[in-house]
Parts: structure tokens; sequence; C-alpha cells
């Protein structure tokens, strides 16, 4: 295994930064893996194995982490890491002296002068499993690892304390155990490649505690469950797998299937493979169809992420396919009102809206606009005609064109919601004149003209140069600069012409571009101080505004966008694509650490890039 000098001083010296570094692995089930660099569990929803429950839409953790250890003669060197109450516990990193998590994690322990241990983790792509390596690579004795699982059987966003109540015994199975907490938990199945012993030794780890949540002021501590610990005995140059699975495993096949599981997860070589890589983790796959993880750990759905991130997941692989299959899942629910959500979800009111983009995404690189209309022009056409009827009971049109949303015993008028809603008509209107239905295409250009000459009107301020960020029905217009300003000037129809873009951009630069994304609203506003954050999603669209004002020379700006999430550690270790980062220095991300509206934009702009 290569060495990493720039990675392992720090994972044995620095542990608050180990502790944010976050390893994630998923599968397109919707089972997945995660913990940190030196799997020491630091958030709640770190587990080595969780599974999605489609039936509650949430996502469980079954297997928190194992309890490792390496006997050797007298000595007994403990690899794993914990935190409890003032304490780590066991310090297995201080044993670490090597380390990769490209394709998937493995580290090498060097145990005093006696032996060194190498330790692989994958979760397969095609099942519910986790497979975990032990090579004990060099020994000057017989050596005895001891794995003791430590379970949760718990959800994600939930803390478990000791339960007198579980099931403390398991069944023998073949080379291991079968265990689960009550009748209305999955099996789990724990079993090894080499014969051993399993000891039924059931007991509570108490005080187990989450460092990242506790910082953020979280709830941070829980007492997990062991229900015994397996021992198996290796000599020097052995190898054994141990699997943790909702699948009863044929332990003399686990070493092909861990072969077979690595097979699957190709080196990142390049920043590029990385940022695909990421995309492929944000799906998955039930007998619903195919659907899009918004955020890693998926808490929270939400709408808008849905929609606003399925062109950048998709169409940057060259996968027009998986493009279909991801907007199919929502065609039927969008049809029938996507107003009372997909799923449980928190619904933004613009879903429709950025879900004609991706489309519009979709059809500029099918190059076919006739096809596009057979696929999803009716769709289109039911989203447009239920707005203006206000069927979504979410947007209201009035006389001048504009959409509303309610708030409060007022209406107001959002730029970005109507700079899509203007984009979304004349795409329509495109699709139409391409299916020689021109009477339609005549009204939605139409409408569109209303709605652009309406808010150049109301909302554009000549002499600052940019657009109100709202107005409300009784006249009160926001004029802060916000984000959503983008919209106006970045999507295919936009409100704006270039001589209005080459004003606003160096404002944008100078108000709202960081080197992790965009504010949402100018740092001068005194609303900056305690609704301010920054975002990454809003970067492909600043990437569009630079190509098409700057050309060549724009190019270069947005590929500086793109290389936002690169570094030189990320071939070891996959970076993080936080959905919100701080609002001042040192920028730190803050929600998920894997977005999907995040991974789609840089991944989009990519695209972006290849097609100048």
């Amino acid at each position: 295994m290569a060495e990493q000098p720039p990675l392992i001083p720090t994972m044995s010296s620095d542990m608050e930064y180990s502790l944010g570094k976050d390893v994630i692995s998923t599968n397109r089930l919707g089972a997945s893996s995660s913990t940190s660099i030196t799997l020491c569990n630091s958030r709640n929803w770190h587990g080595i194995l969780s599974i999605y429950d489609q039936e509650h839409d949430r996502t469980k953790i079954l297997l928190s982490t194992l309890d490792d250890a390496v006997l050797l003669g007298g000595n007994t060197y403990y690899i794993s890491v914990r935190k409890y109450p003032n304490v780590y516990f066991p310090m297995g990193y201080q044993y670490i002296s090597a380390a990769n998590f490209n394709p998937y994690p493995t580290i090498e322990y060097s145990l005093g002068n006696e032996a060194i241990l190498r330790k692989e983790m994958v979760l397969a792509s095609d099942e519910p499993t986790l497979f975990v390596r032990y090579t004990l690579i060099s020994s000057n004795k017989p050596a005895k690892i001891r794995i003791r699982p430590i379970v949760a059987f718990r959800y994600i966003d939930e803390l478990r304390h000791r339960d007198p109540r579980i099931f403390t015994g398991n069944t023998v199975i073949q080379n291991g155990i079968a265990y689960h907490p009550n009748d209305n938990e999955p099996m789990l199945y724990m079993q090894t490649s080499m014969p051993g012993d399993f000891v039924t030794a059931p007991d509570w780890n108490y005080n187990i505690e989450y460092p990242i949540d506790h910082k953020a002021g979280r709830p941070y501590q829980e007492d997990l469950f062991m229900p015994g610990f397996f021992e198996i005995e290796l000599v020097s140059s052995q190898e054994f797998i141990f699997s943790a699975s909702l699948i009863p495993q044929q332990t003399e096949g686990l070493a092909k299937k861990f072969v077979e599981a690595i097979s699957q997860r190709k080196p990142r070589l390049t920043y590029d493979d990385i940022v695909l890589h990421a995309a492929q983790q944000m799906l998955r796959n039930d007998d619903m169809g195919c659907h899009v993880i918004e955020t890693i750990p998926p808490v929270r759905r939400r709408s808008k992420d849905v929609c606003g991130a399925i062109a950048g997941l998709t169409l940057p692989s060259g996968n027009p396919n998986l493009f279909r299959d991801l907007a199919n899942t929502y065609i039927e629910t969008i049809r029938n009102g996507l107003a009372y959500g997909i799923g449980n979800v928190d619904y933004a009111p613009e879903t429709p809206l950025w879900f004609v983009w991706s489309v519009q995404q979709y059809a500029y690189q099918q190059n076919d606009r006739y096809k596009i209309y057979r696929e999803y022009g009716e769709t289109i056409k039911k989203i447009i005609n239920d707005i203006i009827s206000s069927r979504f009971n979410t947007m209201y049109l009035n006389t001048e064109g504009l959409l509303s949303l309610r708030n409060g015993d007022k209406q107001v008028y959002y730029l970005e919601i109507n700079a899509m809603w203007y984009n979304a008509l004349m795409f329509y209107a495109e699709l139409c004149c391409s299916a020689r239905f021109l009477d339609d295409a005549g009204k939605a250009s139409r409408l569109a003209h209303i709605v652009k000459q309406s808010l150049i009107r109301k909302f554009y301020d000549k002499k600052a140069g940019y657009f109100a960020n709202s107005l409300d029905s009784d006249g009160n217009k926001d004029t802060t600069f916000c984000v959503g300003q983008l919209l106006a000037f970045a999507l295919p129809y936009a409100i704006a012409d270039s001589d209005k873009i080459a004003i606003v951009l160096p404002l944008i630069e100078q108000k709202l571009l960081t080197p992790v994304g965009l504010r949402n609203i100018d740092a001068d506003s005194p609303k900056y101080a305690t609704e301010g954050f920054i975002t990454p999603f809003y970067l492909g669209f600043l990437a569009e505004i630079y190509i098409k004002l700057r050309g060549a020379d724009g190019c270069q700006k947005a590929k500086e966008l793109y290389l936002y999430f690169d570094n030189e550690l990320n071939i070891t270790i996959p970076p993080n694509f936080y959905e919100k980062y701080t609002p001042l220095p040192p920028y730190e991300g803050i929600g998920a650490p894997m977005s999907a509206v995040t991974i789609a934009t840089i991944n989009r702009i990519r695209l972006l890039l290849a097609q100048f």
C-alpha cells in the first residue's frame, strides 16, 4: 500500500481534523456505510452498515461500528476508536501507519514491533452487505483477531439508550450469528469466512459520544448493544472476511464476493472521477423507480433539491437513460399536483419550474426538440396550465403575468421564481414550435413577453444595475442583492440582455462570490448577520454567465469555480460537498456533507466546460 505522508501525521495528531473528514459509501439499493477517516463515528448518522427503510422513507443504522483488537501473545492492540466523556478509547488511530480511502477504506496498523495488520471495508454494490477483510501482513507470532460488533438498529436522526426489553440472545448460523433486538427489526447476519469462535456476551456500551454533534449543540450521546464477540486465529500472511448483511452468506464464498465487491469500486484517479463518483452516490433505486438522494445523511427530503439536481447528476456522465429514469419517477406526482409533495418532502412552491429547467437541460443535450416534446411536452403543458389556474394552491398568477406566494395577508412576488416562470414559458413555446403546435407556442410566448416586461418594469433598478429581490402586494420592495439575482441573467431564456449582464457581473463577484460558493445575500446587508450563509448551488449559473459574456476568458473563470472542491488530498480522501457553508471565514461546512444539488452543480460546470 502506498505511503501517504501528508495524511498519516494529521490522522494521528489532530483528531478534530480527522473526525471532520467523512468516508461515505452508498449503493443503489439505499444501503450505505459512513464513518470518519479514523473509523471513529463522529456524527450520530455514522454507521458502517445502514439500510433504506422504504416503508417509512428513512435510513436506519444496523451496525454502528466494530470494536476490534489484535491479540499477540500477552499483548492486546485495540485498533478501533470511540469517543466517551472526556476521553477517546480505544485509541487505535495511534497505530495507523498507512491509509487510503480511494476507492474504499484501507488502513494499515503497525502493532509495536510485533505485527502489521491491514483492514479493508467495502460495501457491496448489489446487496445490503458490508465486507471487512483483515490481513495479517506480517507477524512474528500467531495472532487472534477479536471482533465485537456494536449494533444500533435505529434511524439516523435518533439516538438509542439502554433498553432492557431487547433480545440479548442470538441464533447460531454458519461461521457466525443472526441477531435482531426485537421481532419488528430485520435480522442482521454477521459471519466470517474462516471458522472461529463466537462468544455470546451481551452487554451495553454506555455513553458513546459523537463529537461533531456535541460541538454543534445537537444530541450527541447514546448507549449501544453488543451481542458478543468473534475470535479468529491467524498467522502471518493469512486473511479472512467479516460480513454483515440482511442476507445470510455462504461463508466459503465470502472471499470471492469481497473481490467482486472491490472490483466494482474503481479508483478515482482525477478530480473529474471524484465528481462523477459523487454524483453516482446520490442515486437510489427501488420498486417505485430511480430517486435522487437529496443529502447524505438523507434526513430531510426537499422537492427543490430533487428537481434541481436531476440534470447535473445524470447528463455530465453521458447517460440520458438515467435522466429519463429519474424524471419519470416524479412525473406522475407532478401531474397529480406537486403542491402536495413528492412523498415525505419539504415542498418548495417553485419545484415544478425546477423540473421544467431540468428537462430543458436534457433537451439541449439531445438536440431534438420534437423528441423532447413527445417525452415531456404534455407534462410541461399541465404544469403551466395548473400554475395559470392556481391548481397548485401555492403560486398565484396576477394580471401582469407574475407569480406570487402568499405570506400572511400579502402576496409576495419573487424575482427568482418569476425568472424561472419566464424561462419555462419560453422553453415550452420552443417545444411547441418543434411539434407544430403553433397556437400553444403563441399563447406561451405572449404570456412570457408580458412576464418579462412586468419584471423589468417593476423589479429592475437601472441606477443600481440589478433587480430587486421581491415585491409585495402593498408595493413594498426588497432591494437586497440576493443570489437569486443570477437566474434573471443566466437561465437559457434570461430576463436581462447582455448589457445588463455586463453591469451586474462585477456586483456578483464583489458582493456574493466566496472561495466556497455564493452568499445568499449581500454581506453588507443588515440581514446577513442573522440570515446569511454560503451556497455552492448557484455556481453553475455564475459559470454560465461567465461563458455567455466572456467566451474563452469566461471559461477560465468557470474552471476556477469547478475546482473549488479540489485539493491535494482528494485522491486519498474524497472531498465533502456541503449544501451550505458558514457566512464568515474560515467558511466551515454546515448541514449535510454530501448535497445532491452541490454535486450536481459542480458536475454541470464540468459539462459546460466540455461543451464550450
